[in-house]
């Protein structure tokens, strides 16, 4: 049995889902919690009824969970009790705005790492040939 959840961080005001992984159809009145760096349960909901994607696994069922109504911030956990044992996500974080405060800064650094500025690709990018015509340009200090 896995939980899995988004490992990121979801926007605390945001839709926010997870996915109970099992070999086994889960019953429908089957319950998760939310539990913080204490592990105190803060929230709990009804997992939704089991489906099996065939193209995925023709073992494995998925019940999908949603926490959506939940938005404190923090750090937490999804904890579930299958068959007297419990299992928990991956920690994962809630935060304002937390996807765009953790994946633009990212993406950012991805792109100034991606800059073409050796000395052999300057040289290189003083006279680009345009495509399609005979003109060239200097294009020096592009990505």
């Amino acid at each position: 049995m896995t939980v899995l959840t988004n490992q990121v961080v979801y926007n605390s005001k945001g839709p926010k889902t997870g996915i109970v992984k099992t070999d086994f159809k889960v019953d429908i009145d089957q319950l998760f919690t939310l539990v913080d760096a204490e592990d105190r349960e803060l929230f709990s909901g009804e997992i939704k009824p089991s489906e099996q994607v065939m193209d995925w696994s023709e073992e494995d069922w998925h019940s999908p969970i949603d926490f959506s109504t939940y938005q404190n911030e923090g750090d937490f956990r999804i904890g579930i009790n299958l068959g007297g044992k419990q299992y928990y996500s991956h920690e994962f974080q809630l935060a304002s705005n937390g996807l765009g405060k953790i994946t633009i800064p990212a993406i950012t650094n991805f792109f100034n790492h991606q800059r073409a500025d050796s000395p052999e690709e300057m040289q290189a990018d003083k006279q680009l040939l345009l495509y399609g015509s005979d003109i060239r340009v200097n294009l020096q200090g592009g990505w």
